[in-house]
């Protein structure tokens, strides 16, 4: 089933929207949180408030990229997770560091601002990815992306 048409599902209110969500990126989006907990547990938890998420989101919001705005939200669920979890625990597996990398460069949330500044972030980080090789795109975004 195409994107559009889940989306379609969302707006209905049809419980199918979920189902086909999970057919279609239920492997995409657990690969994310199993990449930043590395709790099989935790890691299915984020997926399905990822569903809840995307259950609640939609209508209004129609995403135009929705395996990236998919995953977007687990990821996000999956780091406050996992920040939660160090909280208990100060050590490092490797999450505290990728995190700290990113920490200057992204903004806290402030309304029309924050909208601005990631805009430009986006094109900063597009343009800088544009002039590096593909196999340095490719490290990059699995480093930032998937946690790797």
């Amino acid at each position: 089933m195409e994107d559009a048409e889940i989306i379609d599902l969302y707006w209905q209110r049809d419980q199918r929207a979920i189902d086909e969500t999970h057919g279609k990126y239920g492997g995409f989006l657990a690969g994310i949180a199993w990449n930043i907990l590395r709790s099989h547990s935790d890691a299915e938890e984020c997926v399905n408030d990822t569903y809840l998420r995307t259950w609640n989101a939609i209508p209004p919001a129609r995403p135009s990229a929705f395996r990236a705005w998919l995953g977007r939200i687990v990821r996000n669920l999956s780091l406050d997770r996992w920040k939660q979890s160090r909280t208990a625990k100060r050590g490092g597996d490797g999450m505290e560091v990728l995190l700290g990398e990113l920490d200057d460069c992204v903004p806290e949330p402030h309304g029309t601002e924050k909208t601005m500044e990631d805009q430009e972030i986006a094109s900063l980080i597009s343009a800088f990815l544009r002039r590096q090789s593909p196999e340095s795109r490719i490290i990059f975004l699995r480093r930032y992306w998937y946690g790797q």
